[in-house]
């Protein structure tokens, strides 16, 4: 019996404090069945080493969330908020950063869970919440230079293979142009990256390398900046769709960045949107949407190798607006099985193992919105840490996230929590958005060559 709760130890998508919390309450229900009393000390040695693979081994680059609005008047009002995972419970921690976070923003921290640096688009804070050392302060090249960059999934950080205390931060460049129907629009024209060196300036880091050009003269979807695992479990792809059909693709390893590959196949129509892969690797979803409330949504979901980098198996589903509630994100459950696309009044939850998939959706939350309290309103989605997914509200400006609390049950079961974090500052629109820095190699595929091993998790987590 003991074995077997080991073995759920070893083999499951939760890690941390968190899942070393609900690994005692397992092995609680384990001893209360057993009468031999030879059993407790190994439950000991059992429990101090799931522990020990559970926290330890696993990298916490995601294990930090800030986000906030700078602001002079209410002063209490107004400053920057840092949510914390390493703890069983998330903690939040509050700060005068002056940086202003809209949509775009990502805050980097190293294997062990410390806070780095965080970016909003704009520019490149350290972590004692000043602005870092040859930061990028035109990144993405602002519409307004008083916001910082809106493009939704328009950047993200990544550990460079092989190279301990840098990381690549990779961003899109945008233009503003007018539309005669949707009037101000914007789009990408280009994808750059600077190179952040942690040992530089005492341990405060620096861009050691600022802005150089990836892609250029191309115009790119709005955003939708993704990366996955190689299959080797070291490398990543690098992945941003363009503005009407085909993908860019990267690939990121100890030797740099490469350009890789266009894949023209990978159609989906044109607008604001995400892309998310499946925490396993093994699927892609796209989501698009030329405005919001004004034209059907469109969902397309892929097969995805992690060896070649290719998509395969289009599957498309389109979505007529209703009252003008346009979709709002996507994001998988940490088993991978079940996708959730939302709508800023409804979650939609479908199986992915089905043969049709979209036969099989389900209302999980509905919004009690009345037209007045729009904190009820369920804005981006973003997977966190703690196994649960975290959602903004789609109102702008607002106090509180919700929560889907198990996303790997089905259907109701999953629990969409309203308004249950609470934050004594305001953020403007913006949840935050990261690979899964912890998948690891194929084991026995042609691309297992590095003798990498998958690191194990815990099957649970405390509550």
């Amino acid at each position: 019996m003991l074995r077997s709760v080991f073995r759920a130890c070893r083999h499951s998508p939760h890690t941390g404090a968190s899942a070393v919390g609900l690994f005692v309450g397992s092995l609680r229900s384990v001893l209360r069945t057993s009468f031999a009393a030879t059993t407790i000390p190994h439950a000991c040695i059992l429990l101090l080493l799931c522990s020990s693979l559970a926290a330890q081994n696993v990298p916490k680059y995601d294990y930090n969330w800030i986000f906030g609005i700078y602001g002079t008047a209410p002063s209490n009002y107004y400053g920057n908020t840092q949510l914390n995972f390493l703890s069983n419970a998330p903690t939040i921690n509050y700060f005068d950063g002056g940086m202003r976070f809209r949509v775009n923003n990502i805050a980097m921290s190293n294997a062990a869970g410390d806070l780095q640096f965080y970016f909003n688009g704009t520019t490149a804070w350290n972590k004692n919440y000043e602005v870092m050392l040859d930061s990028i302060d035109e990144g993405t090249q602002a519409i307004n230079p008083t916001i910082p960059n809106a493009f939704l999934q328009g950047c993200i950080v990544l550990p460079y293979p092989e190279h301990d205390s840098l990381y690549m931060l990779i961003y899109s460049k945008q233009v503003l142009i007018y539309d005669t129907i949707f009037g101000a629009w914007a789009y990408g024209t280009g994808l750059r990256y600077s190179l952040i060196d942690m040992s530089g300036n005492s341990g405060l880091g620096s861009a050691v390398a600022k802005d150089v050009h990836l892609l250029d003269n191309d115009t790119l979807s709005e955003g939708r900046i993704n990366a996955i695992k190689h299959a080797n479990g070291r490398d990543f792809w690098v992945m941003m769709p363009r503005a009407e059909s085909g993908y860019q693709l990267f690939l990121l390893s100890p030797n740099g960045i490469e350009y890789q590959d266009f894949q023209p196949e990978f159609d989906y129509p044109n607008g604001i949107g995400m892309m998310n892969f499946s925490p396993d690797g093994t699927k892609c979803a796209v989501w698009s949407i030329l405005a919001f409330g004004y034209c059907p949504d469109t969902l397309v979901m892929y097969d995805f190798d992690r060896c070649t980098g290719l998509m395969s198996n289009r599957k498309e589903m389109v979505k007529e607006i209703n009252n003008h509630y346009g979709y709002y994100g996507l994001a998988y459950s940490p088993d991978s099985r079940y996708l959730y696309w939302n709508r800023i009044d409804t979650l939609f939850q479908y199986d992915t193992y089905a043969d049709d998939i979209y036969s099989t959706e389900v209302a999980i939350a509905t919004s009690t919105y009345n037209g007045i309290d729009e904190s009820v309103l369920i804005g981006f989605p973003s997977n966190a840490p703690d196994g649960k997914i975290y959602f903004c509200t789609a109102d702008g400006i607002d106090t509180t996230f919700h929560y889907l609390s198990y996303p790997n049950r089905k259907g109701t079961e999953a629990k969409f929590c309203y308004d249950c974090v609470r934050f004594e500052k305001v953020y403007w629109f913006t949840t935050t958005h990261y690979p899964n820095y912890r998948l690891g190699p194929i084991d026995g595929s042609g691309c297992d060559t590095l003798g990498i091993n998958n690191e194990p998790r815990a099957n649970f987590r405390y509550d």
